[in-house]
């Protein structure tokens, strides 16, 4: 409902709580601790039109001990589809500082507490809602009434779908290969632009379609603003990293240092119409790094279809193969050696070069001294490992 403190409450979320809610504030917004999830703010009290199914949780908030009979109706329809449901009471403060001269103990404090809980419950109750868990909060001082375990729950239950769904994203402020438990294997860094089709190639790689809950955000939602990773269904030795998007404006640099570009084994580096400027120069600073680099260039069945009409099959291939030498002459302007190029359709994964992407990642030298220890016992993995990492096995 209106004023019930809802926009107040995301900014405590997102560690915003001593800022205004703008006046045109945004629907959608990015988790800052678990980029892979989006908290969508409804304007009224229950997402009307909405399918149930496409959100995990539900958060139901109301600055009274009652809350809207239509959110309420909603959060049935959640339970009952077996997701979870949260209610927060808010403005627990100004409900304090009424009574002052009742509440001058953390005794009378707790009582006055349990009693606002136990009314919210009876009426949750009465609605037919099943057992819920009720938090009372302040969202302008997170350390006090139930805000702390308000968030610690919402982010267990995001852990918990996160690891239901292969997303291995690190959830303790860690953001690339080196700060992550897992040693040894590949890690395979993806970047692009916004909207060259990234986080499809992910997705594709994945065996997944950009509508399931596993997959890697697309389309208009907001952009990857940290390294996230994500599971590789066909090799638990490698291990994808989405990088967050490059633009014309971007410094190399500058760029590699804050996603940690030395931590990673090889980059893909994806563009859906032409490779740039900007992709040439990172390019350029990753070769400099000693760094593999594969260059993808999406959606070539778009471009076909675009063409289809006026074309015969033969001159299909003809125009495949006429941007496959553009990208790589206009790689080698930018003093890119030797691009490795792959043309794909991030949709006919069994078609163009994506079977060769596929290939070329799962036997890369990482992910075959994986198997290889792994075939022996626990002694001789350590001393394999010693041994490959000083270059004494091939």
């Amino acid at each position: 409902p209106h004023a019930a403190g809802k926009s107040s409450l995301i900014n405590a979320l997102l560690g915003n709580e001593n800022q205004e809610p703008p006046q045109n504030p945004p629907t959608m917004f990015t988790h800052p601790k678990y980029p892979n999830v989006t908290i969508s703010e409804f304007q009224s009290v229950c997402p009307m039109g909405n399918n149930v199914n496409q959100y995990d949780m539900l958060i139901i908030v109301s600055s009274m001990d009652m809350f809207a009979s239509e959110s309420v109706k909603f959060a049935k329809e959640y339970q009952a589809k077996g997701k979870a449901c949260y209610f927060v009471r808010t403005k627990i403060d100004s409900d304090v500082q009424r009574f002052p001269t009742i509440i001058t103990s953390i005794r009378q404090l707790d009582h006055f507490l349990e009693e606002i809980a136990s009314s919210c419950s009876d009426s949750l109750a009465q609605e037919g809602v099943q057992f819920s868990s009720i938090f009372l909060v302040c969202n302008t001082n997170t350390d006090s009434y139930h805000f702390p375990l308000f968030r610690d729950t919402i982010e267990e239950k995001i852990r918990e779908l996160n690891k239901t769904r292969g997303v291995v994203e690190d959830t303790s402020g860690k953001s690339s290969p080196s700060e992550c438990k897992e040693a040894s294997g590949l890690d395979l860094a993806v970047f692009g632009d916004r909207y060259s089709g990234k986080s499809s190639l992910i997705n594709a790689l994945r065996d997944l379609q950009d509508d399931d809950k596993a997959a890697a955000k697309t389309g208009l939602g907001e952009p990857c603003t940290r390294p996230v990773v994500y599971s590789f269904p066909k090799n638990p030795n490698i291990r994808i990293w989405e990088l967050p998007e490059t633009s014309p404006k971007l410094q190399p640099e500058q760029y590699l240092k804050q996603v940690n570009g030395k931590d990673y084994g090889i980059f893909i580096i994806v563009a859906s119409e032409i490779f740039k400027d900007h992709h040439g120069h990172l390019a350029k600073a990753l070769q400099n790094m000693g760094k593999e680099i594969l260059f993808v260039r999406t959606k070539i069945d778009s471009d076909l279809e675009a063409q289809r009409w006026r074309l015969r099959s033969e001159n299909m291939e003809k125009i495949v193969e006429d941007i496959r030498q553009n990208c790589v002459k206009y790689l080698e302007k930018t003093a890119v050696q030797n691009p490795a190029l792959y043309i794909l359709s991030n949709v006919q994964t069994e078609k163009f070069d994506f079977p060769s992407l596929c290939s070329r990642i799962q036997n890369h030298p990482e992910v075959i001294k994986c198997e290889i220890i792994e075939r022996v016992s626990k002694k001789q993995q350590e001393e394999m490992k010693i041994a490959f990492d000083s270059g004494g096995l091939p």
